[in-house]
């Protein structure tokens, strides 16, 4: 008599456990892992890398300069003073 009631319930732990298995797993492989070698994941120092961006962003400067340099007068003020904004056509949200 107490054994019919006894299959559910425990058929009901069974699949509880189970679910919390899965669940324990799923956070457990999302979580990130260190790295395995800590020798072979070393960051260059902080002067190096500010160097190297400096030169960069002087390579990049030297390039827009010789750039600019080639331009006429004209190329310059474009942008400037021939080409004005187009504007938006106006409808009758946009109208003041």
């Amino acid at each position: 008599m107490w054994q019919d009631s006894l299959k559910p319930a425990l058929r009901r732990w069974m699949v509880g456990t189970l679910i919390a298995l899965a669940y324990a797993a799923m956070t457990g492989s999302c979580t990130p892992q260190p790295a395995a070698n800590r020798v072979l994941v070393q960051a260059e120092p902080a002067t190096e890398r500010m160097a190297a961006l400096q030169r960069q962003v002087d390579r990049e400067a030297m390039q827009w300069e010789a750039a600019y340099s080639r331009m006429s007068d004209q190329e310059r003020m474009r942008g400037i003073v021939y080409d004005p904004i187009p504007r938006l056509p106006e409808n009758e949200r946009t109208k003041p």
